[in-house]
């Protein structure tokens, strides 16, 4: 047998085991200096030698989590009397380990384990021995799916040459995604806030690199299985969005270094494959004895029939802000979909919506189709109204709406049929206009153009005779808000019909 027989380890097939004819073995080596280069190799597949010792020394990095002791004293229980070193993560890996370099004396031979306090070390087998032909790459080990995992294997001579020319850690000279071992990182912390959205709630994001958040009223939902975050360098720190509205995240402890308003202020934010469906908002329909009134709600009724939100309706309340207020209490949800007894809803509608938790919280306003002048805006359209915004609004302005943070939603809500008679197209009309006068804008003013001169349908002359006696009354009043606001009263708008 001429064969040199090579008995692979439990993880390469470069052995430290041999099999050799000892006949032969001195005249077959005479001229070959290393090992590799003999022409009569045979790799043994079939049995592999197991090493038991780990061989080189560990770097611990310390994301500042409470478990970096336990998991120190994990790591010496497997690897003997290696050293293990503590250090800081400081904002990436490749920082971390330019000061772990920079600390290390000049050697033939010299490789290092860096493990990280956030990865659970119970099955590593720190006994690994690489290829010899690759020992000088970056040998990086997953952590779960993460593939840019915690763990790393390297060769400290040839990274000293590399790291002062290294941007990001992919820089090295060859990187080696090796799925032969992996560690598990370990569970981060789950911090359920009673906070409709979660610009407060990042600011408990305690000693741990991340954390997810969840909202209270969500706190049931399905759990989606998502990579652990990528802790490489500050841009692979990204918030993780894994639900419908983001009540659920998983977010950075960095994020409250740039959070001034909201979580976009972040930079790095992505949406898992997957979203877990959030909670379904509750329907709350306002009446208050509207012509149609009975008919729009059993359209809603139906439309609705099968879905999971809950529909109330809330009826008879006197007063536009007592009305509002008593809306958002039927409802058991942090915002509802306030439906106005006027508003036709459209069948196409996504009951499934949600708001934005990234965001401050804010009413959020749909689009409604004006059978009449064919605008179509957030008059008269479905709004998501916030509760704790609602109840705290006592009416400071002409629009109770738009008193509070608001947003705009691009989604038809349905048709706003008001020329059910003439004192409701009168009032409906009048109303409009005076908000649309006082805002002085642009689109307002291309708005009051459409309500002062295009009507069709039933009614339209009250619609356009609405426009122009709210146009003629702000002029009358200097647009005073004091007087203005008397049109948030039914019993004033019905005297001003009757005189005019």
């Amino acid at each position: 047998m001429k064969m040199v027989n090579v008995f692979g380890t439990q993880w390469s097939h470069w052995g430290t085991t041999f099999m050799v004819n000892r006949e032969t073995f001195a005249n077959d080596t005479k001229y070959v200096k290393i090992i590799e280069h003999l022409t009569n190799l045979n790799f043994v597949k079939e049995n592999r030698a197991k090493a038991t010792k780990a061989l080189y020394e560990v770097y611990v990095i310390d994301h500042g989590n409470p478990e970096v002791t336990s998991v120190v004293d994990q790591i010496k229980q497997k690897v003997d009397d290696k050293p293990v070193t503590v250090i800081k993560y400081n904002e990436s890996y490749l920082n971390t380990l330019r000061e772990i370099i920079s600390k290390q004396p000049e050697k033939k031979e010299h490789y290092l384990w860096l493990c990280s306090s956030i990865c659970d070390y119970r099955d590593f087998d720190f006994s690994y021995i690489c290829d010899p032909f690759a020992k000088d790459q970056l040998h990086v080990f997953p952590s779960g799916k993460q593939k840019f995992g915690d763990t790393f294997f390297i060769d400290v001579n040839k990274t000293r040459e590399l790291i002062s020319e290294m941007k990001v850690l992919e820089d090295y000279h060859k990187v080696n995604y090796n799925s032969t071992l992996r560690a598990q990182r370990l569970p981060e912390p789950t911090i359920v806030t009673s906070k409709d959205t979660m610009v407060e709630a990042v600011k408990n994001i305690g000693n741990w690199p991340y954390a997810t958040l969840i909202t209270e009223d969500n706190n049931n939902i399905e759990k989606i299985e998502v990579e652990p975050m990528n802790m490489w360098q500050p841009d692979t720190k990204t918030i993780i969005v894994t639900s419908t509205g983001a009540s659920r995240i998983i977010v950075p402890r960095e994020v409250n270094d740039y959070v001034k308003k909201e979580l976009y202020d972040y930079p790095y934010i992505k949406k898992s494959a997957k979203l877990a469906k959030s909670n379904p908002m509750d329907i709350v329909f306002l009446s208050n004895g509207e012509t149609g009134a009975e008919e729009n709600y059993e359209h809603l009724l139906r439309v609705t029939k099968g879905l999971k939100n809950r529909v109330v309706r809330v009826d008879g309340v006197n007063g536009r802000v007592a009305a509002y207020h008593a809306a958002v209490e039927a409802s058991d949800t942090p915002w509802a979909f306030t439906v106005f007894a006027k508003l036709k809803v459209s069948p196409k509608f996504d009951w499934n919506w949600q708001p934005d938790r990234m965001q401050i919280p804010k009413h959020y306003i749909f689009q409604a189709k004006n059978p009449v002048n064919g605008l179509i805006y957030g008059h008269q359209a479905m709004i998501a109204y916030n509760k704790k915004l609602t109840l705290a609004n006592e009416g400071k302005g002409l629009d109770f709406t738009l008193d509070d943070e608001h947003e705009v939603v691009e989604l038809l809500s349905g048709t706003a049929i008001y020329n059910t008679d003439p004192f409701s197209t009168w009032r409906t009309a009048f109303r409009e206009v005076l908000k649309l006068k006082a805002e002085d804008s642009d689109i307002a003013r291309e708005r009051l153009d459409a309500w002062m001169n295009k009507a069709e349908g039933d009614f339209a002359q009250f619609s356009i005779k609405g426009a122009v006696d709210a146009d003629e009354f702000y002029e009358e009043t200097n647009g005073d808000f004091n007087q203005l606001k008397l049109s948030y009263e039914w019993a004033w708008l019905r005297k001003r019909f009757e005189e005019l």
